[in-house]
């Protein structure tokens, strides 16, 4: 059989490409230690040219990065405050893309991540977005963060003055001693926040527990914390309040307390009339109202040894032929620091005598 002339081009194409290939192989198989070797320190070449290279960006990741707060006074001016979705911010992830230079000194503080809370415009739920900057821009971007924004829930911020202090004892004071607040300051608070609550403020309240107290003569002065109250006696949120006084931030209620020894002392009842009632009648009876004082004072002594507390004057009834009720004042000691009653009433019963003698008629 004589040859297909056009098979003659193709088998010749085919070679050429084998030599070729062959050729490549030899060259790239001949001395390949060498070969490898100056592969390997063009890499390390190539690395320490890109790692001199201080302007190349990194990619570096932080972990438990705090969200800050900024523009709470811009949003309160603007009449708004946030009373849900702040308060247990928990930290996100940030990426940043740093220059290489800075890549191992960069911390997280570099970086502020941050709701602006001086963009709310209106009350309801709002949603913040999570703001990203560092702190020069040397220092490269925050690329991303593992949460975008925040829900909130935001009210009217409003304000009111004069609310009354109420300063409440709890617990007993030590037997045989008196608690007195002697006073407290301020009397009166402003207050300023979230309208569902500052809408219900009705009084300003200060406990102290008198229990705590020494049994012993004492005066002592307390900074006290303070809670809110309604009118109905609820206890009310104060978190988000704002409390001051002439326009300076209060934290507490300054108190002074007083502890004195106190005894019951019976009102002397001895010599409390003058006079004789008219012709024909005759006193049947004296009442005292009340006959015990309570006084409490850093010397009560006097009255520990069985001393009685006298009245200025007594009740006057001469010609008098019924029953005579009269107000006396008490002599209480001005070194005493409390009497439970500075004056008693004293009620002089008048009957006619019962000895068959008969009452003069005045008209006759």
């Amino acid at each position: 059989m004589m040859n297909d002339p056009s098979r003659i081009p193709a088998e010749q194409e085919n070679k050429a490409t084998e030599n070729i290939l062959k050729k490549i192989w030899k060259r790239l198989t001949h001395q390949w230690a060498w070969k490898i070797t100056c592969l390997a320190l063009a890499i390390c070449l190539w690395g320490g040219l890109i790692s001199q290279d201080a302007t190349l960006p990194r990619e570096k990741v932080f972990e438990n990065v705090k969200i800050n707060i900024s523009g709470t006074t811009t949003m309160k001016n603007n009449g708004f405050i946030v009373v849900e979705g702040l308060d247990e911010l928990e930290p996100i992830q940030i990426k940043v893309s740093v220059p290489q230079k800075y890549y191992n000194s960069v911390t997280a503080s570099y970086y502020n991540t941050r709701l602006d809370l001086s963009q709310i415009k209106d009350v309801g739920q709002q949603t913040l977005k999570i703001i990203t900057s560092s702190t020069a821009s040397v220092y490269g971007t925050v690329t991303e963060t593992s949460v975008t924004e925040i829900p909130v829930v935001v009210e009217h911020y409003v304000s009111r003055s004069r609310i009354p202090v109420e300063v409440r004892a709890i617990g007993e004071a030590p037997e045989g001693y008196m608690a007195i607040i002697a006073e407290y300051d301020p009397l009166r608070v402003d207050i300023a926040g979230p309208a569902s609550v500052v809408e219900q403020v009705s009084v300003c309240v200060v406990e102290y527990d008198f229990s705590t107290l020494p049994a012993a003569y004492t005066q002592k002065k307390a900074s006290c914390s303070f809670h809110f109250e309604s009118a109905d006696g609820k206890r009310l949120d104060s978190d988000d309040l704002t409390v001051t006084y002439q326009s300076t931030a209060l934290q507490n209620i300054n108190l002074a307390l007083e502890v004195y020894p106190w005894i019951d002392v019976p009102v002397y009842t001895e010599n409390l009339v003058s006079g004789e009632p008219a012709q024909g009648y005759e006193i049947t009876g004296i009442t005292v109202k009340p006959e015990y004082v309570t006084l409490a004072g850093a010397d009560i002594s006097r009255y520990l040894n069985g001393e009685s507390i006298h009245p200025y004057s007594n009740v006057n009834v001469a010609g008098k032929k019924q029953n005579v009720i009269s107000t006396l004042t008490l002599r209480v000691p001005t070194s005493l620091h409390y009497a439970s009653d500075t004056m008693v009433t004293v009620i002089v019963t008048i009957e006619p005598i019962r000895s068959g003698f008969s009452p003069v008629d005045d008209a006759q």
